[in-house]
Formats: C-alpha cells, structure tokens, sequence
C-alpha cells in the first residue's frame, strides 16, 4: 500500500515568500479555532472570509479583493485538494465561479 497524500498546510512554517510576507506584515494570519472554554488553537489554514475568500488580516478585518483559494486555506475550508467533480455542484467549482465572478464585477 502506497500513502498517496499531502503533507499537513501549514502557512506559519511555509517556505513560500509571499506567504511569508503577507504573515510578517500583517496582511495575512493563521486561522484560529475558538473553543467553548475560551481557548483557541491555530491551524496552519490562511485566514479568509468563508462567503467571499478574502484574505482577512491580523486585525481580523478581510483584505478587499485579495483572494485565496485552494491548498493554503486548507483547514479553514475542506477538501481543497481534491479535483473539483463536475455536473455535481462541486464546492471548489463554487467558488472558483464566486471569486471570477467578483472579480470581475470589481469597481473602484
């Protein structure tokens, strides 16, 4: 048996530049889980919106017309590593429709 996977996200240990500077200035962070008892724990998710997949900043505000979508958002969305499956409504198709969509329609 072959262990056909990706290796856990994790954007905090991330080699990848531009995800190492939106973290370091503050464009980017971490998703957090916020748990009953008032803890929280980070995961190695980017933090963005869930109804436009903008990019929220350290201050928890969403990043206008930054997207992210895919592998680094994964934890904060699920399954982003998968083929999207068409004719099925498919989550990832979705949002690939949702964020052309905006961007298009973008107006300053």
């Amino acid at each position: 048996m072959i262990e056909a996977r990706l290796a856990s996200i994790d954007i905090r240990i991330s080699k990848n530049p531009l995800i190492q500077d939106l973290l370091k200035t503050g464009m980017a962070r971490p998703y957090e889980l916020h748990f009953k008892d008032g803890s929280t724990e980070q995961l190695g998710a980017m933090d963005v919106t869930t109804e436009t997949a903008e990019l929220i900043d350290n201050d928890g505000t969403p990043v206008p017309n930054v997207y992210v979508w895919g592998i680094t958002t994964e934890g904060r969305h699920w399954l982003t590593n998968g083929s999207p499956i068409p004719s099925v409504n498919d989550v990832r198709l979705r949002m690939a429709d949702m964020i052309a969509n905006q961007m298009m329609t973008y107006s300053e």
